[in-house]
């Protein structure tokens, strides 16, 4: 009986403790394409896409980026009171990819882990994106020359690099033309994929958007699957990812 109030104890103070409620997301709001030589501003954020930003609430977050040549690398981010800032100089061409992960949090007895993802390409023509192997990922399968000029893209949702077939891709879409609130309805039916596990939408590339996937594994499947712990309270792993695509 004692161990049974020790463990709703704990899981109170957990709970109290939880920064915020689990529907919050993170991204990063970068241009799709820069110059070389070219050093450019942008934020990082952990909300509700459509509050407005000096409402938006923060958390412990760090950036890497994955260079033209596949290294990988830590970037530095200046903590503001609603954002974190990034100032960064592309130095060299080609396709850099800004990775955002949150520290985990436990929310009741489910452990949530976030993750966001933005990529530019500088003067080279685009190539095709190459996955970066998220725990849980929005995957471009779209041609460089589709990213450019069409308004279809189509997407994967991949964990630990294996396609999902029953997961749902949510699409939020600026309220203005590059704009920064976000129509955000997180109980409105997502994008459903076809029988290859392939989602396809149409975007208005006049608009950011933010493409969220969220998906739920038992704790005992993560530990498994990425070589982590959880605590003996967790009973499942929910994986967040997002992909931020500005205006074209």
């Amino acid at each position: 009986m004692k161990k049974k109030y020790f463990i709703i104890l704990v899981l109170l103070i957990l709970i109290l403790h939880s920064p915020v409620v689990s529907s919050h997301n993170i991204f990063i709001e970068v241009p799709m394409h820069a110059t070389q030589g070219e050093e450019l501003t942008f934020k990082s954020f952990f909300s509700h896409p459509y509050e407005p930003i000096e409402d938006r609430d923060m958390t412990t977050m760090e950036m890497k980026v994955r260079l033209p040549d596949g290294n990988i690398q830590d970037v530095d981010m200046d903590q503001k009171e609603t954002y974190y800032q990034t100032n960064w100089e592309f130095t060299e061409k080609g396709e850099f990819v800004f990775i955002l992960e949150r520290e985990p949090y436990q929310y009741f007895r489910t452990e949530i882990r976030d993750y966001g993802k933005s990529i530019v390409w500088v003067d080279k023509k685009m190539q095709d994106h190459k996955n970066l192997g998220l725990p849980l990922e929005i995957s471009l399968l779209s041609s460089a020359d589709e990213i450019s000029e069409s308004d279809r893209l189509e997407f994967k949702i991949l964990l630990a690099e294996e396609t999902l077939y029953d997961a749902e891709l949510l699409v939020h879409k600026s309220f203005e033309p590059a704009g920064r609130l976000y129509d955000y309805d997180h109980n409105k039916e997502g994008i459903q994929p076809d029988g290859e596990g392939v989602f396809s939408t149409e975007l208005d590339r006049g608009y950011n958007y933010i493409l969220e996937a969220d998906y739920e594994i038992s704790a005992n499947k993560a530990e498994e699957l990425f070589d982590i712990s959880t605590s003996s309270l967790t009973n499942k792993v929910r994986y967040r990812s997002t992909l931020f695509l500005p205006v074209r």
